[in-house]
């Protein structure tokens, strides 16, 4: 086995670990024995919890790369994929969003590239949107400050998705995250074009175009 095969499978192992129990509740001595290997193994790529956790944004942060680029012509259809795409990667890494607040208080480095890849992903999405403009999907926002306000609650939705289900101890599955979709076209519809509106019926019946979800315990 290579070295970066175990490196891999040591995120891998966390990442569910993490997802289940929480980060608090997980050791690096419980990494390694889920994976049945040594500590000093496991502490051969990663010194500490810190720096596996680091390398899962990471990983997050690659996954999500150029999900925002704009289309030559995006569409509707474009805006429900990456919708979809967004909430398929809460539920896959939702550790890190469930405690975010702890894990940047515990690892200010860690906080620092969030915040970074944070400003870099509402300029993606806000450059996204100008090219709905473009395409006819939204219509011509009347000044400059409309946009980045509706992508700022745009936001702030996906970060509350989470806690709010679990609070309503509502189960995660594709209905669920399509309701979710739904949720953030309804707040872009006051600024949709009645070309696109006439695709709404249509649009929010799509499903959720996302790979099968990873369930909460195995």
């Amino acid at each position: 086995m290579t070295a970066q095969s175990t490196k891999s499978r040591i995120i891998a192992t966390a990442i569910q670990l993490f997802n289940q129990q929480g980060t608090s509740a997980v050791s690096t001595n419980h990494i390694a024995e889920s994976l049945k290997i040594s500590p000093g193994n496991l502490y051969y790529h990663f010194r500490n919890k810190q720096e596996i956790i680091q390398a899962i944004l990471e990983q997050m942060i690659r996954e999500m790369d150029g999900g925002w680029t704009p289309n030559v012509k995006p569409s509707l259809s474009h805006l429900h994929e990456r919708l979809s795409r967004v909430f398929f990667l809460l539920w896959e890494y939702r550790f890190f969003y469930r405690e975010q607040i702890a894990l940047f208080q515990a690892d200010p480095e860690l906080k620092k590239r969030y915040r970074t890849i944070h400003r870099q992903r509402l300029a993606e999405i806000e450059s996204f949107c100008q090219g709905l403009v473009e395409t006819g999907v939204l219509r011509r926002f009347e000044d400059s400050t409309t946009l980045p306000a509706l992508i700022k609650i745009i936001w702030l939705i996906n970060d509350a998705w989470l806690p709010s289900l679990e609070m309503e101890d509502a189960a995660i599955n594709p209905q669920t995250i399509q309701a979710a979709i739904n949720l953030m076209l309804q707040v872009m519809r006051p600024y949709m074009s009645k070309t696109a509106l006439a695709e709404w019926p249509q649009l929010t019946a799509m499903p959720a175009a996302i790979p099968t979800l990873t369930p909460e315990r195995t």
